[in-house]
């Protein structure tokens, strides 16, 4: 899982090719604004929130790469 950095030519890269693999890809809503999970859980969300938010946003196969050409554009 990667962490919900700006949306940058390497970070973009690496997530393509994991679900060019077949790997299920979380894609962060923008509504998350915390870097990672632990900020997260820092900022006071609560952990069955992250775990809803992360089963909501996990993606993979066709469904991935649509979601993930809509995601880096934003």
């Amino acid at each position: 899982m990667f962490d919900n950095e700006p949306r940058n030519k390497e970070i973009v890269s690496l997530m393509e090719k994991q679900i060019d693999l077949g790997n299920k890809i979380c894609l962060w809503p923008e509504t998350i604004k915390e870097k990672d999970i632990n900020d997260m859980i820092l900022s006071g969300i609560d952990r069955l929130e992250i775990e809803a938010i992360i089963h909501n946003n996990t993606f993979s196969g066709l469904e991935a790469k649509m979601k993930f050409t809509t995601w880096k554009k934003c």
